[in-house]
C-alpha cells in the first residue's frame, strides 16, 4: 500500500486475513473528457455556465486544494472556453483555493491544480480563515456566513471539487468548498464540532444537518454552479456532475455511494492507509473514521500514513488529544480557537472503541515517530512490525486491509462491532 511516495509492503498469514479493500477499479467505459463535457452540457438546473456568465465581469472559480484528488486543471481546460464565450475575459477571472484551515497552496501546487500553462496569468490565492472577511449573512442555525473578500466582490461564483464520504458531514464536496473552504474560524468551529453532538452526522450520511447547513452557507455566500467528481480506486474520474449546486452534489454522492463503496469483515485488527491525505496528521486521520466503522471494540487500528509535513496546521491538535477536550483548549498558556478541539473529540470517540498505532516508513520517519508520542500513539517504523505485533496481541484476530482509506466508504460485512 502507499505510504507517501512510496509502497510500503508486508505478509499476513492467509488465514488471519480478512480481506483488503478499496475504492471501485472497475474501469470507467468513458472517458473523463466525454464525462466533462457530458456534464457541461446537460447541467443540473438547465442554465449552462456560458448563460450564467452573461454580462458578468467578476467570476470566482473556487477550487479544492491539493489534498483532494480533484484534476482541477483538466476541469478548467473545459470551464474556462465557456465563460470566454460569453465574454467573460482572463483578466476577469480569479480562482480562489478552498483551503479551509489547511495551509496555503504553494507555487508547485497551484501549478499542478491549474495548470503548466495557466497558472502564471490566472490570477489566484489561497483562502486565509484567520481573515480579512466578510459577513454575508447567518444560517437559519445562528452559523455566522463569514467568507473571503472575493466572494462578496464576485458577481458569479464557481465551484470544482470531489465527492468523498466525510466524517464530519457525512459527504465531502457540495456547500464544503463554502463552508468551511472559505470562511472564518467561528464557523468552520461550529460545523466541526456539530457532529459530536448530533448523532445523525456519520461518516457517510446525506440527510443531516450539517450538510444541510454548508450548502445553506453557499446559497447565501452566491454558489451558482457547481462541477463535482467522483474518483475510483485507479486515480481516474469515474463520473462528473454539474449545475446547480445542491442537484450535482446529490446526483455526485449517488454516482460516489457506488463507487468508493466496499463490503469489509468487521474484524480485530484495521490497516487504514491514509494515502492520498496522509501528508499531515490533520488530513491523515480521516482514514480513522472508516476504520472505526468495522473495527472490533477493544481492537487496533494501524494508521498507514508519511506525516511528511508533520502535525499539520493545528499545533494545538496533538496535545488536545492526550489531555482533556473541555472547555476551551490552552496551547502555548493561552486559550485557541475550537477547531482543534473539534478534531481532538470525533479522534477520542475513535479512541474509545480501538487502539491506535502509527505507521511510517522512510525519509520522514523521525518526524512522525515525533508526532506519534505528541499524540500518544504507539508507533511502529515498518509495515510489518506493527503487523507482527498486532497478531502477537491478538492471538485469534483477523486483519482487514483499507487502502486509500479516506475515498473509501465500508459496509460492515456481519456481526456487529
Amino acid at each position: 500500500m502507499r505510504i507517501g511516495k512510496a509502497t510500503a509492503k508486508a505478509k499476513i498469514p492467509s488465514s488471519r486475513f480478512a480481506g483488503m479493500v478499496g475504492p471501485s477499479r472497475k474501469p470507467t467505459k468513458k472517458s473523463f473528457r466525454f464525462l466533462l463535457e457530458e456534464a457541461l452540457s446537460n447541467p443540473w438546473g438547465g442554465k449552462s455556465l456560458a448563460e450564467l456568465a452573461d454580462r458578468k465581469r467578476n467570476v470566482l472559480i473556487l477550487l479544492d486544494d491539493a489534498t483532494r484528488p480533484t484534476p482541477t486543471a483538466e476541469i478548467l481546460d473545459s470551464v474556462l472556453p465557456r465563460l470566454h464565450s460569453a465574454g467573460v475575459g482572463r483578466d476577469q477571472i480569479q480562482v480562489l483555493f478552498a483551503t479551509g484551515t489547511h495551509r496555503a497552496v504553494s507555487e508547485s501546487e497551484a501549478q499542478k491544480k491549474i495548470g503548466k500553462e495557466r497558472w502564471k496569468t490566472l490570477a489566484w490565492k489561497s483562502h486565509d480563515w484567520k481573515g480579512p472577511l466578510v459577513r454575508m449573512g447567518w444560517t437559519s442555525t445562528g452559523v455566522p456566513v463569514d467568507v473571503n473578500p472575493a466572494l462578496a466582490d464576485a458577481d458569479l461564483v464557481i465551484g470544482i471539487g470531489s465527492v468523498f464520504p466525510h466524517r464530519y458531514c457525512g459527504w465531502s464536496g457540495g456547500g464544503k468548498l463554502v463552508l468551511p473552504g472559505a470562511s472564518g474560524e467561528e464557523a468552520i468551529a461550529k460545523t466541526h464540532l456539530h457532529p459530536a453532538v448530533e448523532p445523525s452526522i456519520t461518516f457517510g450520511s446525506r440527510n443531516n444537518p450539517a450538510i444541510a447547513e454548508s450548502r445553506e452557507a453557499a446559497r447565501i455566500a452566491g454558489l451558482k454552479f457547481l462541477v463535482q467528481v467522483v474518483s475510483d480506486g485507479c486515480g481516474n474520474v469515474a463520473a462528473v456532475e454539474a449545475g446547480e449546486p445542491e442537484k450535482a452534489h446529490e446526483a455526485a454522492i449517488e454516482h460516489a455511494i457506488q463507487i468508493l463503496s466496499a463490503e469489509v469483515p468487521i474484524s480485530e485488527i484495521v490497516v487504514a492507509s491514509a494515502w492520498p491525505e496522509d501528508s499531515d496528521l490533520w488530513q491523515a486521520g480521516k482514514a480513522l473514521y472508516p476504520a472505526e466503522s468495522i473495527v472490533k471494540t477493544g481492537g487496533l487500528i494501524i494508521l498507514a500514513a508519511s506525516l511528511e509535513e508533520g502535525i499539520g496546521p493545528h499545533p494545538e491538535f496533538p496535545l488536545l488529544l492526550k489531555g482533556k477536550t473541555e472547555g476551551p483548549p490552552v496551547f502555548a498558556g493561552k486559550t485557541t480557537g475550537t477547531i482543534a478541539l473539534a478534531a481532538a473529540l470525533m479522534t477520542k470517540k475513535v479512541q474509545e472503541k480501538a487502539e491506535i498505532l502509527l505507521v511510517a516508513e522512510g525519509p520522514g520517519e523521525q518526524l512522525a515517530r515525533e508526532v506519534a508520542r505528541k499524540a500518544g500513539f504507539r508507533f511502529a517504523s515498518s509495515l510489518q512490525s506493527a503487523l507482527d505485533d498486532s497478531l502477537r496481541r491478538f492471538p485469534e484476530g483477523k486483519i482487514a486491509v483499507l487502502k486509500e482509506a479516506p475515498l473509501l466508504l465500508p459496509v460492515p460485512k456481519e456481526g456487529k462491532a
